[in-house]
């Protein structure tokens, strides 16, 4: 990544006091202004998350939580510029403390009463007859169905640190459908790969929790666990590294893992960096926490069950206008044929750029109006506020490429080779049983190619159809496409079904 030359962080397009303390912060740590800037919109995420959702037309709805994810060299001043951004929220959890361990008390001690009077009437009830005993069953239930509606307390939280995929629906379940985890190592890629499952990837639950479908899980010896909307934001910073390893995890990429990760991958500053540069501001801090704050404050409606109710967010006429042309302008990049579809290598993660633009609109939207003073939400996003939001469509996709391609460069090289293979054979359908014959100098076995002929298949170069053959062992067969070849036209799958000799 040496000769990777960043596009221009936008950070100017963001509502000015948040704007204010991403230059502010960037230029105090002497980092690039990326790195503040993404753990901002992962703060702003956590704190509006579940309160509010966009709908950019009708049917179609985000929920308002992102995924960050910023990939920077050790040494980067990571975690204090990651400390920093989400402040507010920790300083905001601390100041309630007092008041959510009071409120938490009170009820736990609720509970206890209406326990103990159950067991009381119950012991009582066993040693009556007639009118007595009937009078105690009533009261049973009616105890029974008070404890009912009254759960058990849960200490409210926002943030929380790396965690297992069951704690995460815990959590999720027990805060109303919302959660933020930040965290300056990046544990959480190994944690969701398998770390403590015996290996075995357990994502279902997180990409859920991103697009915000309903999570119902059963456990074994207690109550299952469900949550009709959750909205997870992860915000993570980190190393390359950790990156490198993560693409090991082919359940990441098959699944959509990675595709739902907002990457930005800055120029380090390190080697130009000012000795004594200027600290931020108390105003320009302050100005920001509060915003943030403000976000906090916003009220919240729950259900019955505890969950946070979300307030749509819709677009106003001229705002939906600009977004559609936009859209008509993203289509057809998304077409699996290069190079008329130039997003086709990254077509996973490009085919969720409109909903994660629309995501950040609904966020600075949230925090252009939040005041400390209270006050409604204007319930349609402006045509000003999607202006600031699209410079950064051409930011995330240089990103995410980059990102892609630490992701896919252990398989890179075998992926060009077989594709020379197909253009010297000018195949148009191939086995995976003839690819690894024709590697075999290369790959000692079949397996190993599984990477290079997902990232084939990615950038839209090929296309999985069917096994082959009745009889005998089946392999794998892919179409090819003829943009290979410099032709136009279709798969061909002719001889999908034919067996391998």
């Amino acid at each position: 990544m040496d000769d990777w030359t960043p596009p221009h962080f936008p950070a100017e397009c963001f509502p000015n006091p948040l704007a204010a303390f991403i230059v502010a912060e960037a230029e105090a740590t002497q980092t690039p202004p990326d790195l503040a800037g993404m753990c901002v919109l992962g703060t702003l995420a956590a704190a509006a998350a579940k309160k509010y959702e966009i709908t950019p037309m009708e049917g179609w709805v985000e929920p308002l939580n992102l995924w960050p994810c910023v990939v920077l060299p050790p040494g980067e001043r990571k975690s204090a510029v990651h400390r920093a951004a989400c402040r507010p929220i920790h300083d905001y959890e601390r100041e309630h403390a007092a008041k959510w361990r009071r409120e938490f008390n009170q009820k736990a001690s609720e509970r206890r009463l209406l326990e103990k009077r159950i067991k009381h009437a119950e012991e009582a009830a066993s040693k009556s007859k007639g009118k007595d005993a009937e009078a105690l069953s009533k009261e049973i239930e009616d105890l029974t169905a008070k404890l009912a509606e009254t759960p058990p307390p849960i200490y409210p939280r926002l943030l929380a640190d790396d965690c297992t995929p069951e704690r995460i629906v815990s959590l999720l379940a027990e805060q109303g459908g919302r959660l933020g985890i930040f965290s300056a190592e990046g544990t959480l890629f190994s944690i969701l790969a398998g770390r403590y499952s015996s290996g075995s990837p357990s994502i279902e639950s997180a990409l859920k929790a991103h697009a915000g479908d309903p999570i119902t899980v059963d456990r074994m010896g207690r109550p299952g666990e469900r949550v009709d909307s959750p909205a997870l934001t992860l915000c993570l910073t980190v190393q390359p590294d950790v990156l490198s390893e993560a693409r090991s995890t082919k359940e990441f990429y098959e699944r959509g893992l990675f595709a739902r990760f907002l990457f930005t991958l800055p120029r380090s500053r390190v080697g130009a960096r000012a000795v004594s540069p200027p600290c931020v501001s108390k105003d320009t801090y302050l100005a920001y926490a509060t915003r943030i704050r403000a976000v906090l404050d916003l009220p919240e409606d729950r259900d019955a069950a505890g969950e946070i109710l979300s307030t749509p967010i819709n677009l106003s006429g001229p705002a939906r206008r600009l977004f559609d042309e936009f859209r008509s302008e993203l289509e057809p990049r998304l077409r699996p044929d290069p190079p008329l579809g130039d997003l086709a290598g990254i077509g996973s993660w490009a085919g969720k750029l409109a909903g994660s633009l629309a995501r950040i609109a609904g966020l600075f939207h949230v925090a252009e109006h939040a005041r400390a003073a209270g006050g409604a939400i204007p319930s349609d996003v402006d045509q000003e506020t999607i202006l600031r939001v699209l410079p950064f469509a051409e930011y995330f996709i240089a990103h995410a490429r980059a990102a892609h391609s630490i992701l896919v460069s252990g398989s890179t090289r075998e992926a060009k080779r077989v594709l020379e293979w197909l253009k010297e054979e000018r195949l148009l359908h191939f086995t995976k049983r003839d690819a690894h014959r024709k590697m075999r100098g290369h790959l000692a076995k079949a397996e190993e190619l599984d990477a290079p002929l997902d990232l084939l298949e990615e950038r839209g170069y090929i296309r999985g159809q069917d096994s082959t053959g009745k009889a005998g062992r089946p392999s794998e067969v892919y179409g090819v496409n003829p943009c290979v070849h410099g032709q136009n036209g279709q798969y061909s799958d002719g001889n999908a079904r034919r067996r391998t000799p």
